[in-house]
């Protein structure tokens, strides 16, 4: 399926898998950077679990670590690789604030590398990147709660649709390589 076309959806799911969105993007948005980095990818890693146990024909498990699960959903093709990579890049996130007694914020020059090279950052318009002096608290909120939309899309299959490909709209404005209009904030699914 390539870009710009999108998988056959049930309306019902798709509602739940919106509503849950914005849940989990208000839940984070209570918290302060160090809790949101650890919480949001504990949502994350609970559903990519729950992914692989559910379209997991291999009956042994793969390792218990966030890095590993990640790898075994890629490897297995039941994450694009855009979702994948952006896994990755919120586990490393919250292992700089989970593995560091110092305070740490979304600001500092470390988590700021990682948010620039989220799939996620390029469908960002410039505009929306300027004037807000918490945009990287927005970007990684924005991060989880669009990952959490797609692997509860995936979890919600009967099977793996191969090849897998990110179904929500900020997801298909990287895929095609556009850029979000200017009030960056809220994406849905539209799968």
């Amino acid at each position: 399926m390539g870009p710009g076309m999108h998988h056959p959806f049930d309306p019902q799911v798709i509602h739940a898998i919106n509503s849950e969105y914005r849940r989990v993007h208000s839940d984070l948005e209570a918290e302060g950077d160090r809790s949101a980095a650890v919480l949001g990818a504990a949502y994350l890693e609970d559903l990519l679990d729950r992914v692989i146990d559910r379209h997991s024909d291999d009956v042994s498990k793969p390792a218990r670590d966030f890095y590993a699960k990640i790898d075994a959903a890629r490897q297995r093709r039941l994450v694009p690789e855009l979702i994948a990579d952006d896994l990755q890049i919120v586990r490393q996130i919250r292992n700089r604030f989970a593995h560091e007694w110092r305070a740490r914020t979304l600001a500092d020059a470390e988590a700021q590398e990682l948010l620039t090279r989220l799939h996620l950052r390029k469908a960002v318009a410039q505009e929306d990147l300027e004037g807000y002096p918490d945009i990287e608290r927005r970007l990684h909120r924005q991060a989880i709660a669009s990952l959490r939309a797609e692997l509860s899309y995936i979890l919600s299959q009967e099977q793996p649709l191969p090849p897998p490909v990110p179904g929500s709209a900020v997801y298909q404005l990287v895929i095609e390589g556009r850029k979000a209009a200017p009030t960056f904030g809220v994406a849905k699914a539209s799968y």
